[in-house]
């Protein structure tokens, strides 16, 4: 933990220590005819253990959420993040799950399914189930593929957009696995995160995943949200933050946006243009822009 959250922590559990004893001061003085008296201590009393119960969830690592569309860099940054290369990347976007990472000093990889069936691997074990699984979608999209090939020629772009939605539709390979927890020896960043790392926002979810998302979101304390330098005007980032704007009706997010993939604007005007128009979207939107 860190010591500025440690001892905040302290501090805190202090002061409600302190609260809780002078108020069993004046419990203790209280007439039992008092009763208006007595009402407002009991209720007092009942805050203190809420907010305790609250103070303590500091304990528990913070909630970080990382977000954004399909084949923005979410894998290369959590494994940037955890120092280490726990999730395979490529230039398929390749996370249709929830995927938490979590510390444990037993390394485990914990699988659920759209059924709500759960098995739990070791962590070769459980990184080989889910190479079968993007083998298969692999596979399945390169099907597809060759068929879209053959009417290249025969048909309207328009059509053969159809055509390809039609063939994804019914025989792109998708896995019922819906959430996937790595339990972790990592002694660093876990130390103070669980991460949670989202599908791409811009591909075909089960509704348990959905579901799951949604509930990881109002729980998160903190969110990064990757944003596209090549795509900054993106009609699913724009989508998405409508939709979370509705999940978040009740409480504020520290949401961060960062802009990845900035490596490939080698000109200096064109990175300047490139941070004024971020800016201009997404200021009033995110609490901090990277």
């Amino acid at each position: 933990m860190y010591d500025s959250r440690h001892n905040e922590l302290e501090k805190l559990m202090n002061i409600m220590s302190k609260l809780n004893k002078e108020l069993q001061l004046v419990k203790k003085d209280i007439s039992s005819k008092e009763s208006k008296s007595k009402e407002l201590v009991s209720y007092i009393e009942q805050e203190i253990k809420e907010n305790t119960k609250s103070i303590k969830e500091l304990e528990n690592p913070f909630l970080l959420f990382i977000m954004g569309s399909g084949n923005y860099g979410k894998s290369t940054l959590i494994n940037a993040l955890l120092q280490e290369k726990v999730i395979e990347t490529s230039d398929i976007p390749n996370t249709w799950k929830v995927d938490l990472f979590i510390k444990s000093d037993n390394e485990k990889v914990e699988i659920t399914y759209n059924d709500e069936r759960e098995i739990i691997k070791s962590l070769s074990s459980g990184k080989k189930i889910l190479k079968e699984e993007e083998d298969k979608f692999k596979i399945s999209k390169k099907e597809i593929s060759k068929k879209i090939l053959n009417y290249k020629n025969k048909l309207s772009k328009d059509k053969l957009k159809e055509f390809k939605m039609e063939q994804e539709k019914l025989y792109l390979y998708k896995s019922d696995i819906d959430q996937i927890k790595y339990y972790l020896n990592n002694k660093k960043i876990l130390n103070d995160f669980t991460i949670v790392d989202t599908p791409g926002l811009n591909q075909t979810l089960l509704k348990n995943t959905i579901k799951r998302m949604n509930t990881y979101y109002q729980k998160s304390d903190g969110i990064i949200w990757l944003i596209d330098a090549q795509n900054i005007v993106s009609k699913e980032t724009n989508k998405l933050i409508e939709e979370i704007n509705k999940i978040d009706n009740l409480h504020e997010k520290n949401i961060i946006g960062v802009v990845n993939k900035i490596d490939i604007i080698k000109n200096d005007k064109d990175l300047e243009r490139l941070k004024e128009k971020v800016n201009e979207i997404y200021n009033n939107k995110f609490n901090d822009i990277v």
